[in-house]
């Protein structure tokens, strides 16, 4: 479908050049117009599009990411009060110009929640005082190295990490079905724009060709009275039905001009151009199983998904809500090695400053870390507990919900299917009834010519022939829109015998996820 509305695209584009375009389209075409080029769809496509980065950002907290901090250069210089005691204070100019920088590196477990982090740390510092009493100054230089290795467990909590991650799917899952159901919906109301449009295009013939019987009748009639076969009220009769047939016919024009805007809107084609559409009359005829079509309406119904992606989101919200009552823990541990120059001349090279800072660090003991942090909560004047009640409530409403969609979406599929059945039935029984209608105009307008019938027998006639055709047109716009219906409400093509999704719940006619 995507590469006939480009197609369809090139098509068009190549008629911008005629200052007005005749365009016939299918209601094919115009669904692969609409799923490709409308405001709506493209809009959706951004949605889904933002959920996947949402999912994309969950996924890539859970593993390890890398950090660097510098601070080059830190400089200060400024002038001190050191206070002597029973002296008068002495003025020196400190100045200090240090060079910092870390790396770190974390990998969170999603398994226990808990992370470990690798740390290294460098500073190398240079420290001036000009000394007031002595008039000289005094420089110096120094080198700090650190490697850190730092753990951290949570206990007796909820996995925020793994709560996160599902919440993410969750909420993927959730506007991939909506992405799905709402480009049906938008095959169900393009559907309705193109028969619309249709019906309001035969709608017109009809008038028109009622039009021209009711002028020949007219003329007919009016000949006759001037032969003096009939009186001239039959002739007026005839005049008076062929006036509502004009008024009929401008009706007809007028909402012809509407529908064909509306459609064209829908399309996002240019107001200025001229459109028809082609249906498809052969009518495929099909058997509904519909047990078959409750189960893959369930199956793959958006509301009823997502009712159950609130109700668990419900109970991932009461599990932390209960958790903020109860016990909670902490372990972590820590393992550090440093090493460190003294104050060395200003003219001390970097590298002899950072291998002396190594030697240090390996000669140093190492420094080793624990704590384990229990919080007991001991009296919150029932704060926890309202809280956990409420959220208790609130998974309570989501099974409803969930429960009530279920019987709705049950409701809704035998509803579409009974609606289905019944136009059909009525193309049946309707064609028949527009073949005798015609059959019995053709024969009154026999008699008519012969004067074995009046004027308004004839107008009779005729009226009933319109409105078996009218009653025939609906019957067959019925159909199709419970067709449309029909797919959107099971996510199947009962016609063609095939899933309108696959297994990642996406749409068969819409784009790879690449795409986007």
């Amino acid at each position: 479908m995507r590469l006939k509305a480009i197609c369809l695209m090139f098509y068009l584009g190549t008629s911008f050049a005629a200052q007005t375009r005749t365009l016939d389209v299918t209601l094919d075409d115009a669904i692969a117009l609409a799923l490709d080029e409308s405001y709506r769809a493209r809009h959706l496509r951004l949605d889904l599009q933002d959920a996947r980065f949402g999912m994309e950002v969950a996924k890539r907290s859970t593993r390890a990411r890398m950090h660097l901090s510098l601070r080059a250069p830190d400089y200060i210089e400024n002038v001190q009060a050191i206070r002597v005691p029973n002296q008068l204070p002495i003025y020196n100019k400190i100045g200090m110009l240090q060079w910092f920088g870390s790396v770190s590196v974390a990998k969170p477990f999603v398994m226990t929640d808990g992370e470990l982090t690798l740390g290294s740390n460098f500073r190398q510092l240079r420290e001036s005082v000009f000394q007031e009493q002595i008039n000289l100054p005094d420089r110096s230089k120094r080198f700090f190295s650190t490697l850190s290795v730092r753990f951290r467990q949570p206990l007796f909590a909820p996995n925020r990490l793994k709560l996160n991650l599902e919440r993410a799917r969750l909420q993927l899952e959730d506007r991939q079905r909506v992405f799905t159901s709402a480009q049906l919906d938008i095959i169900y109301e393009i559907t309705q724009e193109f028969y619309d449009f249709y019906s309001a295009q035969r709608l017109l013939e009809i008038a028109r060709e009622a039009l021209i019987q009711k002028a020949h009748s007219f003329d007919l009639a009016r000949k006759k009275y001037e032969a003096g076969l009939i009186p001239e009220v039959e002739a007026l009769q005839m005049e008076v039905a062929m006036s509502r047939s004009q008024n009929q016919l401008l009706q007809a024009e007028g909402r012809v001009a509407r529908n064909s805007d509306r459609l064209k809107l829908a399309l996002g084609l240019l107001l200025d151009d001229s459109l028809t559409v082609r249906p498809d009359m052969n009518l495929k005829i099909f058997e509904i199983d519909e047990g078959s079509a409750i189960s893959h309406g369930l199956r793959h119904s958006t509301s009823l998904r997502q009712r159950e992606i609130g109700r668990r989101l419900a109970e991932i919200s009461l599990r932390e809500t209960r958790a903020d009552g109860t016990l909670r823990g902490e372990f972590s541990a820590s393992y550090e090695r440093t090493g460190f120059t003294n104050a060395l001349p200003e003219n001390t090279s970097t590298s002899d400053l950072m291998d002396a800072s190594w030697q240090d660090l390996r000669r140093r003991p190492r420094n080793l870390g624990m704590n384990f942090t229990l919080t007991v909560p001991l009296w919150d004047s029932g704060l926890n507990r309202a809280r956990v009640s409420s959220a208790k409530t609130k998974l309570d409403q989501r099974s409803l919900d969930l429960e009530d969609e279920r019987q709705k979406v049950v409701l809704q599929i035998r509803g579409v299917i009974a609606r289905l059945r019944e136009a059909r039935d009525r193309l049946e029984v309707l064609k028949k009834s527009e073949d005798v209608a015609l059959r019995s105009y053709e024969i009154d307008r026999s008699r008519f010519e012969n004067g074995d019938i009046s004027a308004q027998d004839l107008t009779r006639t005729w009226d009933d022939l319109t409105h078996s055709r009218q009653a025939y047109l609906d019957a067959y716009i019925q159909y199709q829109l419970a067709v449309a219906d029909l797919k959107r409400q099971t996510f199947y093509d009962f016609e063609e015998d095939r899933s309108l999704v696959d297994d990642r719940n996406g749409p068969l006619w819409a784009e790879s996820s690449d795409d986007y």
